[in-house]
């Protein structure tokens, strides 16, 4: 299966990242820095980090106010019950 994957590496966002190291740890500060460099919104499931990212104008929303879609997964949903149980 292809899949449209893109890896990235973080030696080009590291002065970014030490940036944002008085209140992201490096782990959250990678995502955000690639959101930034992709012109990206950065989406992440901490309603706290999202507010402190609007805060400093970072692009960020929190994943409970996201609309909700119904993506197909092909024919895997449609080997899928009601439920979602396998039939």
């Amino acid at each position: 299966m292809d899949l449209p994957i893109t890896t990235a590496g973080t030696a080009e966002l590291m002065l970014e990242v030490w940036r944002m190291e008085a209140f992201l740890t490096p782990y959250d500060g990678c995502y955000v820095a690639l959101a930034d460099a992709l012109g990206a919104e950065f989406v992440t499931a901490e309603r706290k980090l999202a507010l402190e990212l609007r805060k400093r104008k970072k692009r960020a929303r929190f994943l409970a106010s996201c609309e909700r879609r119904s993506v197909p997964l092909s024919s895997t949903e449609e080997s899928l019950g009601e439920g979602g149980a396998l039939r």
